[in-house]
């Protein structure tokens, strides 16, 4: 290392150290970028698998009596969710978004019974979920260049058997 520098001089140790500075701003700035985008892509993806397991569950787990046999989903209770969407809501809430205080705090879950787009005759479940990551982001970001405002998932089961 000393022969480098005498070699060089000492005038250039300067000129290393600026180059050193320049370099290594930029890199922890990709750094702190991929990281960003790896936390965004993670609670994407959590929030998608919640919202199939939901969804999944509630078919399997949810109020019996409810596949083709006439019966309604349950009651309506006052806040407008049957005993299955009641059901979705509150396995999502309690398994798949609870590695978050943030997120269990402000993340938007929804579950609705209705006719399926693809055959009016049957039922479908669809069980979304909306995080506010502008205003509520996990990881700072840096410049706020392309960062998404709201990450949604849902998911749709059908609920009933066809003819």
């Amino acid at each position: 290392m000393n022969r480098l520098l005498a070699t060089n001089g000492p005038r250039d140790l300067g000129a290393v150290i600026l180059e050193f500075a320049i370099v290594a701003a930029l890199f922890m700035t990709l750094l702190w970028g991929i990281i960003g985008y790896g936390v965004i892509f993670a609670v994407q993806q959590n929030m998608t698998h919640g919202a199939s397991e939901a969804a999944r569950g509630a078919l399997t787990q949810g109020t019996p009596g409810r596949l083709d046999d006439g019966s309604t989903y349950g009651a309506i209770d006052p806040a407008g969710a049957g005993p299955i969407e009641t059901f979705a809501i509150d396995l999502v809430n309690q398994t798949q978004l609870d590695w978050h205080p943030d997120i269990v705090a402000n993340a938007i879950v929804t579950a609705d019974v209705h006719a399926c787009v693809y055959d009016l005759a049957l039922d479908c479940l669809t069980v979304a979920i909306t995080y506010p990551w502008g205003t509520n982001p996990l990881v700072p970001t840096l410049f706020d260049v392309a960062v998404p405002d709201v990450l949604e998932a849902s998911s749709t089961i059908q609920l009933s058997q066809g003819p």
